[in-house]
């Protein structure tokens, strides 16, 4: 049945039946699901934090923040460390210090040490024995998933996961999340919209069925296979991670007794006191008891009053000193366990950075619109809420102090984001995700290293040691001459993969190995070296290099290169240096480009399906030429000065880069021309009763349009208008528009009125008049404009708060 679903997705028509198939999945397969695993609580409760993401602000309740941690992900450990983690965690969310403030980044990085700890735990459950084994790589079309030499456990996870991948691929191609009814007084269509809430609960029971399948024991240790300890070390490892946090625990909530002589002078106060006020002395009995009392009251209080007295005693210096004490504790051993700590910590910052604005390493804004925006200049029958107008404005901000309308387009748009947020860190919590996309080589990149220096004193004590340890148990004890290629579970093929992050020592490394000086040569795209050594942000990402899969191996700082995907009109994983492309996600998972209703992107560019067959072509020349025509150039967003020449693309912030790119724009452009320079426009009206019922209006005092010599100027001529100057020309259009709004408007209210409307004459009435058509093609070019120019203010606030991947920390020095 499954596998079969998986052919009939790569050629099912048009994609309007997504929906339907998503739906008939979950009818049949995940009712099985369901049962089997018996997973109905969860099921239950999962249903019912999904439910959150309709909120103004659309959040689950049930995942945490910053890596949507499930609460089944926690380490065990002392009632002393979970109170000292959660008050740290309030601490952190509140945010009652600037971001580069020493105390917020010393919360942080305390906090980062438990979700570093949860990560390795995470890690430690994906090499468990109980794990379903995989020996074999699965067919993109599931057909060899029946097979026992492939799924000896027959596990239906490994094809609910490439279910899941495949149905979600197809949504970002899709040219909207809402269409219209064709029934127009229904309003939109949100089938789609309910698919895509699906696939977010469909990847939230998948990542519950792991929970149930793979369990830790009373140790909080998972099933290993007693005959092979090669990866015993990440358990090890996490194990001495803990108990250095549970000594650091026990550090930040000691407070000093009170001394004899403390107590002595505390008594001494209480009797004169009572001396003052006329009271007889403490008995020998009363005074013992109070000294008893004094002592009882410091034992008892809480681990947030002894934080809280700590903290304001000591300030900045106490939470560097348990920073350090948990270092000094860590590189008791083999330097393994910090570098371990950095390398998660690291992962973890990237990963999260990613997912507040991209899905599958893509910016989730260039693949997905919520409205199909030619669907609706097409077919739509005017509507005050359906016109341009309307659908614009129903994207202004939420305020939900003033009863904001939940279904507003914003709101809308808001949880579709937050659902892909959430899914793209789900996503990495569960082993065959991980297995089937990342340690299967499906991401536009081959492999990221840190680097670091042994030789550099600003770096840690523990590199040289820890790297070496590393590379010892992670890549080495793996490499050998048999060139067999390992089954995908094996440990063989998981451990050297495991850690996305991989750490290379740059004053000792095998340069032959990378084919590359990382301490002399540069990025070529920033010009600066791969190492940046004493002038990076010890946090920061400016010694992250990612190798692409290219055969040449081309390297590039990490945000260099995401600066250069995430550019404006970048639709293509390119590789800068020589070419090449990643593979399009719907590759990865065996689409055609061609299946259903394609669009690469959310541009609607209808060339897209014709040129994407190209991409690959064995002709270098066409190749490029496709590649241009599938990367729309950068969209020029505003005019650096008030009454420059629209049509100059040259002076855009961002003109386009090629011919095909220029092509495009002048097309559009020449819709917004021809609007925005118009004369006369009709506006939608409503006429209060009594009121004149002219509602043919000028649009503003008009200056001369881009379109004057053409058509409009011969029409101008008609009525006497021919006098060149700037101030005849104003005076003069603006009388014509006003002679056209009179006569065009009493010809549609006679033309009405002689259709049998009788009220269009009513004055005693309030009369509505919709507002006149524009060509689909331009209304569909003034939403995707009005589109594109939010996206561009979202990106912006997004940088200015510090998140997504701009809040790294520096790309490079300065």
């Amino acid at each position: 049945m499954a596998n079969q679903r998986h052919g009939q997705g790569q050629s099912a028509g048009p994609d309007t039946l997504l929906a339907d198939e998503i739906e008939a999945f979950f009818k049949d397969d995940f009712q099985y699901f369901i049962m089997f695993f018996n997973t109905l609580p969860q099921y239950l409760a999962i249903q019912q934090d999904m439910k959150n993401y309709q909120d103004a602000e659309p959040k689950s309740k049930i995942l945490r923040d910053p890596v949507l941690q499930d609460p089944l992900h926690d380490i065990k450990c002392s009632d002393n460390l979970r109170e000292v983690i959660k008050y740290i965690e309030t601490a952190v969310n509140a945010k009652a210090y600037p971001t580069d403030h020493p105390i917020q980044a010393n919360l942080e990085s305390l906090f980062a040490l438990w979700t570093s700890a949860c990560s390795l735990k995470q890690l430690d459950r994906f090499l468990s024995r109980d794990q379903p084994p995989l020996n074999a790589t699965p067919l993109l079309d599931g057909d060899n998933l029946d097979e026992a030499s492939v799924n000896p456990f027959q596990h239906n996870g490994f094809d609910f996961e490439q279910m899941l991948q495949k149905f979600t691929i197809r949504a970002l191609h899709l040219p909207g999340v809402l269409q219209l009814h064709s029934d127009p007084t229904r309003g939109m269509v949100t089938a789609r919209f309910l698919a895509i809430h699906r696939l977010c609960f469909m990847g939230r029971l998948l990542l519950q069925q792991e929970f149930n399948k793979v369990l830790a024991d009373d140790a909080d240790d998972f099933s290993c296979n007693p005959s092979d300890s090669s990866a015993n070390w990440v358990r090890n490892s996490r194990k001495n991670i803990v108990n250095a946090l549970e000594f650091v625990a026990t550090r930040a909530c000691f407070r000093p007794g009170l001394t004899k002589d403390e107590i002595d002078s505390k008594i001494l106060d209480r009797q004169k006191a009572r001396a003052e006020a006329g009271l007889r002395p403490l008995t020998e009995y009363e005074e013992m008891e109070e000294r008893d009392l004094l002592l009882k009251v410091d034992d008892e209080k809480t681990v947030e009053q002894k934080l809280d007295e700590n903290f304001a005693e000591k300030g900045f210096l106490f939470l560097e000193a348990l920073q350090r004490e948990m270092t000094e504790r860590l590189m008791e051993e083999t330097g393994l366990d910090p570098l371990l700590m950095d390398l998660i910590r690291r992962e973890n910052d990237f990963e999260s950075a990613l997912a507040v604005e991209n899905y599958e390493d893509k910016l989730i804004t260039k693949q997905i619109s919520l409205l199909d925006e030619q669907q609706l200049s097409d077919t739509q029958a005017w509507s005050s809420k359906t016109s341009v107008q309307g659908l614009n404005a129903g994207f202004e901000p939420l305020v939900p102090s003033q009863g904001g309308d939940k279904r507003q387009l914003k709101g809308l748009e808001n949880t579709i984001f937050r659902f892909f947020h959430d899914m793209a860190l789900v996503n990495r919590h569960r082993r065959d995700f991980r297995l089937l996309r990342d340690w299967a080589g499906q991401r536009p990149w081959k492999q990221i290293y840190q680097l670091y220096d042994s030789t550099n004193d600003a770096e840690p004590e523990w590199v040289k040691r820890g790297v070496t340890e590393f590379n010892r148990r992670a890549i080495l004890a793996f490499e050998d001459e048999d060139d067999a290629k390992p089954a995908p579970t094996s440990f063989k093929n998981v451990i050297p993969k495991i850690f996305g992050f991989l750490p290379i020592n740059t004053a000792s490394y095998p340069k032959s190995k990378y084919d590359c000086d990382f301490r002399r040569e540069s990025c070529t795209l920033c010009k600066r070296r791969y190492y940046q050594g004493r002038s990076e942000n010890p946090k920061g990402f400016g010694s992250t290099i990612m190798e692409l899969h290219c055969k040449d191996h081309h390297m590039f700082h990490l945000k260099c290169i995401f600066d250069f995907w995430d550019g404006p009109g970048k639709y293509l994983h390119t590789y800068p240096r020589c070419g090449d492309m990643a593979k399009l996600n719907y590759e990865t998972v065996g689409l055609n480009p061609p299946f259903g209703n394609f669009v690469h992107n959310n541009q609607n560019y209808n060339t897209a399906a014709v040129v994407a067959t190209y991409l690959h072509s064995d002709n270098p020349i066409l190749a490029k030429k496709a590649r241009e025509l599938y990367d729309v150039p950068p969209v020029p967003l505003f005019l650096q000065e008030e009454g420059e020449d629209p049509m100059d693309l040259d002076k855009f912030p961002d003109p386009p880069a090629t011919a095909a790119g220029r092509a495009y724009y002048e097309s559009e452009i020449q819709h917004y021309v021809g609007i925005s320079e118009m004369p006369v426009v009709w506006s939608a009206g409503v006429i209060d009763a009594g009121a004149q019922a002219n509602t043919m209006i000028p649009r503003r005092p008009i200056t001369e349009p881009a379109m004057l010599s053409t058509g409009a100027e011969a029409t101008m001529g008609r009525f006497g208008i021919r006098d060149r100057n700037q101030q005849s020309i104003n005076s003069g259009a603006q009388k014509f528009a006003n002679i056209v709004a009179k006569k065009a408007g009493d010809m549609w209210l006679k033309r009405e009125f002689e259709r049998g409307r009788d009220d269009v004459y009513d004055v005693d009435s309030v009369r509505i008049l919709p507002g006149a058509r524009l060509a689909p093609s331009m209304e569909a070019a003034l939403l995707s404009g009005a589109r594109r120019r939010r996206e561009y203010k979202l990106r912006e606030k997004i940088r200015r708060e510090g998140r997504g991947l701009g809040g790294l920390g520096d790309n490079i020095a300065k």
